[in-house]
């Protein structure tokens, strides 16, 4: 019948999801991806993805007051690159290569970025920066996140169920 059909299809989405994803609520403090997160947001990651691309949005574990948490950030940085954010752009430059500033268009027009570096990033390692570059926790505080921390790249926000989202 029609209706076992879509009960099929509807099963098979819902596996292939939870084999294939993980999934990650953004915390109710701080805001640290506004405005493309925000607090109570959920997403899925791909744990099978844990070697981004510059701009993707990666969950990974960082040491807190409380312990290991997961935190969510956006990769900004390379293994290998130098760093630096200066008059409210971030630039990197490969071994023996130019300053080129990062395209930021996921921005919102105006969002400032504190001075810092440059840093020079160590192999297996990601500089990651939160989208609220004023306000926040990240590779600036705690430095690159290695490798092995990287849990996944998030790849959909499937709540609000109104603001589903790809990334």
């Amino acid at each position: 019948t029609g209706l076992g059909v879509i009960s099929f299809v509807v099963l098979s989405v819902v596996v292939w999801v939870s084999v294939q994803y993980e999934t990650y609520s953004v915390p109710s403090y701080g805001s640290s991806m506004d405005p493309v997160l925000s607090a109570g947001d959920r997403v899925f990651f791909d744990e099978n993805d844990t070697a981004p691309n510059r701009a993707d949005i990666v969950v990974f574990e960082v040491e807190s007051n409380e312990g290991t948490v997961k935190a969510v950030r956006r990769v900004v940085g390379l293994p290998g690159e130098q760093i630096k954010g200066e008059s409210n752009n971030v630039s990197v430059r490969v071994p023996e290569g130019e300053w080129v500033r990062i395209s930021d268009g996921y921005l919102p027009v105006g969002t400032a970025t504190d001075d810092f570096g440059p840093i020079t990033i160590r192999p297996n390692s990601y500089f990651v920066l939160g989208d609220d570059r004023v306000n926040e926790n990240d590779s600036r505080e705690f430095g690159a996140v290695e490798k092995s921390s990287i849990k996944g790249v998030v790849r959909y926000r499937y709540y609000p169920i109104g603001q589903f989202t790809k990334f």
